[in-house]
């Protein structure tokens, strides 16, 4: 609860802020380099479905296949359109240090203008577990207050849970391409990272499942 206030607040202090200005590192969806990633999805989403059918119900892997995987530049125009804030970019519990003093985030990297639903998906997906998914609607009403007391706007549980599903395309499709890459290097199964990789495919997979994906975004 903790840590997912504490993302609410980051949203909501930079939401839409005019303190990027025209910042060349300041990242956002639009940006050219992110197509050349489209064939590495491309070729490791096939791959990785022909291994592990079932890592989500076909009806949602159908779903990424026929918009994401083959569609990608249409959908990435679509998700750029989308109201903005600074995001993590990896905002999960293997980039978060428990001190004295409370959480801090590292690894700041992937730090980009981005829609706040991403770095909500990605912390409650990675994150899961039987007790936090028993309490995601209180997990996401404490983000929800954060966010709007910190200058971001009132959402309801549904209007998050809509902007955290428009970011499953990415990280589900992403995920499965980085776990392709490991398998194909040879990991072993006991390897961490690919085991690491696993745990983001299933992960964000549950989360497509749980949040009705395929209802959420209209194609």
């Amino acid at each position: 609860a903790t840590l997912a206030g504490q993302l609410g607040t980051m949203h909501g202090q930079f939401w839409q802020s005019p303190v990027y200005g025209d910042l060349d590192w300041a990242i956002d969806w639009t940006l050219p380099s992110l197509r050349l990633g489209i064939p590495i999805i491309q070729e490791g989403w096939p791959a990785v479905r022909k291994v592990w059918p079932d890592m989500a119900p076909v009806e949602i892997l159908d779903f990424f296949e026929r918009t994401w995987i083959y569609d990608t530049e249409t959908w990435l125009d679509r998700i750029a359109e989308r109201p903005w804030t600074m995001i993590h970019g990896d905002y999960e519990f293997d980039t978060i240090f428990v001190g004295v003093e409370g959480p801090v985030g590292l690894d700041w990297q992937t730090l980009m203008k981005s829609f706040p639903g991403g770095d909500l998906a990605w912390f409650l997906g990675l994150g899961a577990s039987a007790e936090s998914i028993a309490e995601e609607g209180a997990l996401l009403d404490v983000y929800r207050a954060a966010l709007a007391a910190a200058g971001g706007p009132d959402w309801s549980r549904d209007e998050v849970l809509d902007d955290a599903a428009a970011s499953l395309q990415f990280h589900c499709t992403s995920a499965v391409a980085s776990l392709h890459g490991v398998i194909a290097a040879g990991a072993p199964a006991e390897d961490r990272t690919r085991q690491r990789f696993e745990k983001m495919v299933t992960g964000m997979m549950g989360c497509a499942e749980r949040w009705q994906v395929v209802d959420r975004i209209l194609d």
